[in-house]
Protein backbone atom coordinates (compact mmCIF):
# COMPACT_ATOMS: atom_id res chain seq x y z
CA UNK A 1 0.00 0.00 0.00
CA UNK A 2 2.83 2.60 0.79
CA UNK A 3 4.50 1.67 -2.37
CA UNK A 4 1.37 2.80 -4.38
CA UNK A 5 1.33 6.04 -2.45
CA UNK A 6 -1.97 5.38 0.01
CA UNK A 7 0.06 5.49 3.26
CA UNK A 8 -3.23 6.42 5.02
CA UNK A 9 -4.57 3.39 3.98
CA UNK A 10 -1.98 1.21 5.19
CA UNK A 11 -1.85 2.85 8.49
CA UNK A 12 -5.29 2.65 9.03
CA UNK A 13 -5.25 -1.04 8.15
CA UNK A 14 -3.16 -1.79 10.46
CA UNK A 15 -4.38 -0.11 12.89
CA UNK A 16 -7.71 -1.99 12.54
CA UNK A 17 -6.25 -5.58 11.91
CA UNK A 18 -4.50 -5.23 15.08
CA UNK A 19 -7.23 -4.07 16.90
CA UNK A 20 -9.48 -6.75 15.79
CA UNK A 21 -6.48 -9.03 16.54
CA UNK A 22 -6.16 -7.59 19.75
CA UNK A 23 -10.21 -7.59 20.95
CA UNK A 24 -10.24 -11.41 19.53
CA UNK A 25 -7.49 -12.48 21.80
CA UNK A 26 -9.18 -11.02 25.14
CA UNK A 27 -12.92 -11.79 23.85
CA UNK A 28 -11.29 -15.40 23.39
CA UNK A 29 -9.83 -15.36 26.93
CA UNK A 30 -13.19 -13.84 28.54
CA UNK A 31 -14.90 -17.02 26.70
CA UNK A 32 -12.37 -19.37 27.90
CA UNK A 33 -12.28 -18.96 31.95
CA UNK A 34 -9.45 -21.20 32.50
CA UNK A 35 -7.68 -21.78 35.69
CA UNK A 36 -3.99 -21.34 34.05
CA UNK A 37 -2.69 -22.48 37.60
CA UNK A 38 -3.65 -26.13 36.21
CA UNK A 39 -2.21 -25.85 32.86
CA UNK A 40 0.85 -24.47 34.49
CA UNK A 41 1.11 -27.75 36.23
CA UNK A 42 0.16 -29.98 33.13
CA UNK A 43 3.56 -28.11 31.04
CA UNK A 44 5.71 -29.21 34.06
CA UNK A 45 4.85 -32.38 33.80
CA UNK A 46 5.89 -32.70 30.44
CA UNK A 47 9.12 -30.74 30.13
CA UNK A 48 10.28 -32.42 27.07
CA UNK A 49 7.14 -31.95 24.81
CA UNK A 50 7.21 -28.10 25.98
CA UNK A 51 10.50 -27.63 24.77
CA UNK A 52 10.10 -29.72 21.57
CA UNK A 53 7.31 -27.82 20.82
CA UNK A 54 8.89 -24.40 21.57
CA UNK A 55 11.97 -25.40 19.77
CA UNK A 56 9.23 -26.18 16.19
CA UNK A 57 7.64 -22.92 16.95
CA UNK A 58 10.73 -21.51 16.97
CA UNK A 59 12.16 -23.09 13.73
CA UNK A 60 8.83 -21.57 12.31
CA UNK A 61 9.28 -18.53 12.52
CA UNK A 62 12.99 -18.18 11.24
CA UNK A 63 11.39 -19.52 8.22
CA UNK A 64 8.92 -17.24 7.73
CA UNK A 65 11.57 -14.35 8.17
CA UNK A 66 14.21 -16.04 6.10
CA UNK A 67 12.49 -16.66 3.51
CA UNK A 68 8.89 -15.24 3.64
CA UNK A 69 10.21 -12.22 1.28
CA UNK A 70 12.04 -14.03 -1.52
CA UNK A 71 9.42 -13.95 -3.74
CA UNK A 72 7.16 -10.97 -3.69
CA UNK A 73 6.80 -8.98 -6.96
CA UNK A 74 5.22 -5.35 -6.73
CA UNK A 75 3.64 -4.35 -9.68
CA UNK A 76 2.47 -0.51 -10.71
CA UNK A 77 -0.69 -1.49 -12.48
CA UNK A 78 -3.36 -0.03 -11.26
CA UNK A 79 -7.50 -0.63 -11.59
CA UNK A 80 -8.32 2.56 -10.53
CA UNK A 81 -7.58 6.60 -10.98
CA UNK A 82 -6.02 8.35 -8.56
CA UNK A 83 -6.74 11.96 -8.93
CA UNK A 84 -3.59 14.21 -8.08
CA UNK A 85 -5.64 16.64 -6.74
CA UNK A 86 -7.37 14.67 -3.94
CA UNK A 87 -5.76 13.57 -0.65
CA UNK A 88 -5.58 9.54 0.24
CA UNK A 89 -8.13 10.36 3.09
CA UNK A 90 -11.07 12.63 0.90
CA UNK A 91 -10.52 9.70 -1.44
CA UNK A 92 -11.04 6.54 0.70
CA UNK A 93 -14.18 8.38 2.60
CA UNK A 94 -15.50 9.19 -1.17
CA UNK A 95 -15.28 5.59 -1.66
CA UNK A 96 -16.53 4.43 1.03
CA UNK A 97 -19.78 6.71 1.12
CA UNK A 98 -20.45 6.83 -2.68
CA UNK A 99 -19.37 3.24 -4.07
CA UNK A 100 -19.51 0.78 -0.87
CA UNK A 101 -21.94 2.37 0.97
CA UNK A 102 -24.04 -0.89 1.88
CA UNK A 103 -20.96 -3.10 2.71
CA UNK A 104 -19.80 -0.07 4.73
CA UNK A 105 -22.89 -0.17 6.91
CA UNK A 106 -23.15 -3.42 7.01
CA UNK A 107 -20.03 -3.67 8.78
CA UNK A 108 -20.79 -1.15 11.35
CA UNK A 109 -23.45 -2.86 12.05
CA UNK A 110 -21.73 -6.26 12.91
CA UNK A 111 -19.79 -3.97 14.73
CA UNK A 112 -22.48 -2.73 16.70
CA UNK A 113 -24.02 -6.31 17.54
CA UNK A 114 -20.87 -7.46 18.24
CA UNK A 115 -20.16 -4.13 21.10
CA UNK A 116 -23.87 -5.38 22.05
CA UNK A 117 -23.17 -8.98 22.75
CA UNK A 118 -19.74 -7.82 24.73
CA UNK A 119 -21.56 -5.62 26.68
CA UNK A 120 -24.21 -8.32 27.42
CA UNK A 121 -21.47 -11.02 28.20
CA UNK A 122 -19.86 -8.89 30.57
CA UNK A 123 -22.95 -7.57 32.67
CA UNK A 124 -24.04 -11.27 33.60
CA UNK A 125 -24.62 -11.77 36.72
CA UNK A 126 -21.87 -14.69 38.91
CA UNK A 127 -20.75 -15.24 42.41
CA UNK A 128 -17.38 -14.42 43.92
CA UNK A 129 -17.50 -11.23 41.49
CA UNK A 130 -17.44 -7.74 43.12
CA UNK A 131 -19.92 -4.80 41.60
CA UNK A 132 -20.01 -1.45 42.19
CA UNK A 133 -23.09 0.35 42.95
CA UNK A 134 -23.61 3.35 40.85
CA UNK A 135 -26.43 4.78 42.68
CA UNK A 136 -25.08 4.46 45.82
CA UNK A 137 -22.03 5.68 44.72
CA UNK A 138 -23.70 8.63 43.14
CA UNK A 139 -25.73 9.35 46.14
CA UNK A 140 -23.28 10.09 48.08
CA UNK A 141 -22.52 13.63 49.22
CA UNK A 142 -20.22 15.51 51.83
CA UNK A 143 -22.61 14.59 54.69
CA UNK A 144 -22.68 10.80 54.58
CA UNK A 145 -19.11 10.51 52.23
CA UNK A 146 -16.88 12.02 55.33
CA UNK A 147 -16.95 11.22 58.53
CA UNK A 148 -15.24 13.68 60.71
CA UNK A 149 -13.91 12.47 64.07
CA UNK A 150 -11.62 14.08 67.29
CA UNK A 151 -9.31 10.76 68.46
CA UNK A 152 -7.66 11.16 71.45
CA UNK A 153 -4.21 11.13 71.32
CA UNK A 154 -2.69 7.18 71.75
CA UNK A 155 -6.02 5.96 71.27
CA UNK A 156 -7.62 4.61 68.29
CA UNK A 157 -11.13 5.61 66.71
CA UNK A 158 -13.56 2.99 67.50
CA UNK A 159 -17.23 2.21 66.55
CA UNK A 160 -17.21 2.93 62.75
CA UNK A 161 -18.98 1.37 60.68
CA UNK A 162 -18.02 0.69 57.11
CA UNK A 163 -20.71 -0.19 54.59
Amino acid sequence: MILLGAEFLAMMLIVIYVGAVAVLFLFVIMMLDMHFNKAIMQLKEKPILSIFVSLIMFADLVVIILLGTKNIHFSSDLSFAIASDVSNTKAIGKILYTDFMIPFQIAGLILFVAMIGCITLTLRKRDGVKRQNISKQLSHNKENAVLMTKPLINKGIENIKYE
